[in-house]
């Protein structure tokens, strides 16, 4: 039985229309690394959640402890639930883990966070999880740019639903955040089909 080639015309025209919506991305900028997912957002995502929608409004989660408003010192206070506080770069460094606010006229639009083998990693609002070069790939347009990081010290675990090239790039070239060093031996979550 002759085995069955994987069609890209999916994914192609996925990417295709990702590129489309941000000018800065050129081939090879991103992965698409799930299907849709109308059940969570970027904000959620970047907070290491995917069972709610994070937003400051009365129709989605907000946690308790920060005002109700999309303005920076709202979403620095959401998350602060979560561990993250306010640092100076979004570069990588062993044992954290980042986070970069965007903000289109001083208010929050998009937040990315920073996978352990230095991509980006965003939720497209109700679509696709990417990953992206670096946090440029995405800004202008409808989202602005990034001008807020966060960080907070990195989880025993690491995010269950990380796409498994990541998790195949820490073990072949042994990145060096210590949550993907325990990884080493035990089998990855299955990567989403785009």
């Amino acid at each position: 039985m002759a085995k069955e080639k994987k069609s890209t015309a999916n994914v192609d025209s996925i990417e295709d229309r990702v590129k489309a919506l941000f000018s800065n991305l050129k081939t090879g900028d991103l992965e698409i690394t799930s299907d849709r997912d109308h059940g969570y957002n970027c904000i959620a995502w970047a907070m290491g959640e995917w069972e709610q929608f994070w937003w400051p409004d009365e129709d989605s989660f907000w946690p308790e402890e920060a005002p109700r408003q999309v303005t920076v010192e709202a979403f620095t206070a959401a998350f602060a639930t979560k561990g993250f506080k306010p640092c100076l770069t979004g570069k990588l460094e062993t044992g954290k883990e980042k986070v970069a606010l965007y903000t289109k006229h001083g208010k929050p639009t998009h937040a990315s966070f920073l996978s352990p083998c230095g991509r980006w990693a965003s939720k497209l609002g109700r679509f696709h999880d990417i990953l992206h070069r670096d946090l440029q790939c995405i800004g202008g347009g409808e989202y602005g740019e990034a001008t807020h990081y966060f960080e907070r010290i990195a989880p025993a675990e690491p995010r269950p639903a990380m796409p498994n090239t990541e998790y195949e790039f820490a073990k072949q070239y042994g990145v060096t955040n210590e949550a993907l060093g325990r990884l080493k031996g035990r089998q990855a979550p299955s990567k989403r089909k785009a």
